[in-house]
Order: C-alpha cells, then sequence, then structure tokens
C-alpha cells in the first residue's frame, strides 16, 4: 500500500478535477459518484425577451423542476438509474445518481408569469419575456416643422 496520496491530490492547484479526469482517467475517481456538476448556461438578450440555454445531456424533461421564487429562477433536476446483472452466484448492482440546481436572480422587467421551457437534443431552452413597458422602444425620428 502506498503512503501517497493519489495524484488528483497531489497536484489541487494544478489542475480542476474535470482536467484530471479527462487527461489521466476515462471516467470518474473512485469516490467521486454521485458529485454534482453544475451544467453550462448561456444567456442572451433580444429586445422583447431573455433567451436562457442550459446544458443537461442524458436528462428527460420529466427530471426538470423549474419555479420562480423571490424573483430567481431556480432550476433543479435530478435523475436515478440503476443497472442490476444476475447470474447464478452473484448479483451486481449499479447505481448512479445525478443532480443540479441553478439559480438566476431576475430583472424587474421579466414577465415571470410567461416564462416558457422546452428540452430537446440535451439542451433546456427557456424564454423569459420582457414586460411591455420594459421593451426597448424604437428610435423614433422627430421632423422639424
Amino acid at each position: 500500500m502506498s503512503l501517497l496520496p493519489p495524484l488528483r491530490h497531489r497536484l489541487p492547484g494544478l489542475f480542476s478535477n474535470r482536467i484530471v479526469n479527462d487527461l489521466l482517467m476515462d471516467g470518474p475517481w473512485p469516490g467521486d459518484a454521485g458529485l454534482a456538476t453544475i451544467p453550462d448556461a448561456n444567456i442572451k438578450e433580444t429586445p422583447e425577451a431573455f433567451l436562457l440555454d442550459l446544458a443537461a445531456p442524458g436528462m428527460a424533461k420529466d427530471d426538470f423542476s423549474i419555479r420562480v421564487e423571490n424573483n430567481n429562477l431556480c432550476i433543479e433536476a435530478s435523475k436515478e438509474d440503476s443497472n442490476e446483472r444476475k447470474r447464478e452466484n452473484f448479483t451486481r448492482k449499479e447505481y448512479n445518481y445525478s443532480h443540479f440546481r441553478r439559480s438566476f436572480a431576475l430583472p424587474e422587467s421579466v414577465k415571470t408569469e410567461d416564462i416558457n421551457a422546452e428540452y430537446h437534443d440535451d439542451i433546456l431552452q427557456l424564454t423569459l419575456p420582457k414586460r411591455e413597458d420594459a421593451m426597448r422602444k424604437p428610435v423614433k425620428q422627430i421632423g422639424i416643422t
């Protein structure tokens, strides 16, 4: 038995777990199963709405819970899988649990009652429409008489 700590513990300041996992091991570290990963989000503003895309591969639309709480958009997802293999002398059962939670502070301009969400191609897409009075008005040219 080695007295040296595992490689990832010897290099904590040099690499993030994700980089070390990708480069040095093909898969999660032992003992890291069940750790949450925070999905990447892209937010784009248009004159009519804010568009939020969240990368959440492997989920189903029923895995998500989306709500507005105290002017915060809260997105949560949980998924549990199990795999069982039985043979004559043994049973092998594996469990995989993934969960994440993200919150976004909403600007006053969002019309919270009309927020729309869709999930396809592993991307959760939310449309957060703006209130009518918060939308940018087109430039009005004023003529001189």
